[in-house]
């Protein structure tokens, strides 16, 4: 209950991240005498605001990139959150306010990432155990092909043996 729970959250925080990401891009890009703000005020403070709000709606991977980047591990995740602190910086400057959409976009798409890897990981099990039994059989007809001096075909078997046992890892 609790995995599924947490999917549904996620997928609501992406959609809610989705949304978010399109008014923002929306508003980077219309021309400043259609929004009823001033100009400025949609520059230097609304659009770096809508960021700060796209980046609390997808913490869980700003939290994961902060933790790669002490680490010493950097992903996709630190990748996301290097990109949401320098555009935060150009847009409330005033330097870049496209910024603000780019890294927007690149948090949502690692959010949306993040939850096909959580999909991918739950139906894993299930591959896995398909994966072990094409080995089983693969290293039996391997031994068949060896009894039966077939030897190049043998070699081939172990190949693919072998690479599947590298994905299975």
């Amino acid at each position: 209950m609790k995995n599924n729970t947490h999917s549904v959250r996620q997928i609501v925080c992406s959609c809610i991240s989705m949304l978010l990401t399109a008014l923002l891009t929306v508003l980077t890009y219309l021309d400043p005498e259609q929004v009823p703000l001033a100009p400025l005020l949609v520059r230097m403070l609304l659009l770096p605001g809508l960021l700060l709000v796209i980046a609390g709606v997808n913490f869980c991977c700003l939290k994961t990139g902060i933790c790669k980047l002490f680490t010493g591990k950097p992903d996709r995740h630190t990748t996301a959150v290097l990109t949401v602190l320098l555009a935060f910086v150009l847009c409330a400057l005033g330097v870049f306010p496209d910024a603000a959409a780019a890294a927007a976009l690149l948090l949502t798409a690692s959010a949306w990432l993040d939850l096909l890897e959580h999909r991918l990981e739950a139906e894993l099990p299930g591959m896995q155990a398909e994966r072990t039994a094409e080995i089983a059989k693969l290293e039996q007809e391997m031994k068949e092909a060896s009894k039966l001096l077939e030897f190049e075909y043998a070699a081939v078997l172990r190949d693919r043996i072998i690479e599947l046992r590298k994905e299975q890892k």
